[in-house]
């Protein structure tokens, strides 16, 4: 039988897939610290997600679990006086530029106390001085952080903000900048994610080097210069709502691109291949999964409710029943 560890695995891999729940009538209000030239952006309110009843059913023990599992982490969380479970309520992730001259930044809002998380990353970084360095005081202080080649630079900007940058020079500018306007592309994106309040809200813009890309595939090249944005919320609440909109220059667009993606869907079968397992909840998808175009508009729908995520593994405790059953006849029978 799935295990609820590997029901919310299935969830969480489906709303990475597509993204989108209902539309309420406002547009969402930007974060103040989204940077001027982002080109994608992406909310997740972590707060609405745990208090939902679907994650605290299937998924609270084990991400408590999973937390628990890491004591390098635990220990410096609770010395700095966090609890992610309890003191964060949302968190943006925000990007500018493709890789490898990319910017991207995360923020962290909720409640963090200043008196006690710069004493316990002070410690950390004199017992860890290759892992964890920092200079300035107060609300100047930057910490940097290498992992494995990988650099990060972090500031508690105030007791109700934790900022993390891909450069320091990056972190700081955006710090100080405050509320500022963004670029066109992404200010039009942002007035078509409609809410805000669902579990995430992302919008993309399509950028001139992702349509480079997409000219290079004969499957996409002559939609490229017609692919405006995406667009999309994630709702998990009792039941799983997810759905993508992609906003091309015209309708006809529109109608080639949910083509496209409706052609794709068979293949989503093969994910299934021996693999037991992760086939009813492929099956599940596939059965759910409605895509469309309306205007200039392409959207992929999906909403699973519990009742549904529970009979999908059904048919695997009845397999591993059955196996238990032909097996205890196959003893007595003397079979092997």
């Amino acid at each position: 039988m799935l295990s609820s560890r590997k029901l919310w695995s299935a969830v969480l891999g489906l709303a990475a897939a597509t993204l989108l729940a209902s539309a309420p009538a406002r547009a969402v209000e930007p974060d103040k610290l989204v940077p001027a030239d982002a080109d994608a952006v992406v909310v997740f309110n972590v707060r609405q997600a745990l208090d939902s009843p679907l994650v605290k059913t299937y998924a609270l023990d084990m991400i408590k679990q999973q937390m628990k599992g890491n004591d390098h982490a635990d220990k410096i969380m609770q010395a700095a006086g966090v609890d992610p479970l309890k003191d964060i309520d949302s968190v943006l992730f925000a990007n500018s530029g493709a890789p490898p001259k990319n910017d991207w930044l995360i923020v962290a809002h909720g409640k963090f106390n200043p008196e006690k998380f710069h004493p316990a990353a002070e410690g950390y970084a004199k017992k860890n001085p290759k892992e964890l360095k920092y200079t300035g005081e107060g609300k100047e202080r930057v910490y940097e952080i290498n992992d494995n080649n990988n650099t990060a630079f972090v500031s508690l900007a105030d007791g109700g903000t934790l900022a993390i940058g891909s450069s320091k020079e990056f972190l700081q500018a955006t710090l100080k900048k405050g509320p500022g306007k963004l670029n066109k592309d992404m200010q039009a994106a942002l007035d078509k994610v409609k809410g805000g309040k669902e579990s995430m809200w992302m919008a993309l813009v399509i950028t001139d080097d992702m349509r480079k890309n997409l000219a290079s595939n004969p499957q996409t090249k002559d939609l490229a210069e017609k692919l405006d944005s995406v667009t999309g919320n994630l709702n998990v609440a009792s039941d799983v709502q997810l759905s993508v909109l992609i906003h091309t220059t015209d309708a006809e667009a529109a109608q080639k691109v949910a083509k496209q993606i409706n052609g794709l869907k068979p293949l989503l079968g093969l994910l299934a291949n021996g693999n037991e397992q992760a086939k009813p909840f492929i099956d599940l998808l596939s059965e759910n999964l409605q895509v469309k175009s309306k205007e200039k508009t392409a959207i992929i729908d999906l909403k699973l409710t519990e009742d549904q995520l529970k009979k999908a593994i059904t048919p695997d405790k009845d397999k591993k029943r059955d196996r238990r059953r032909d097996c205890q006849y196959d003893n007595r029978a003397g079979r092997h």
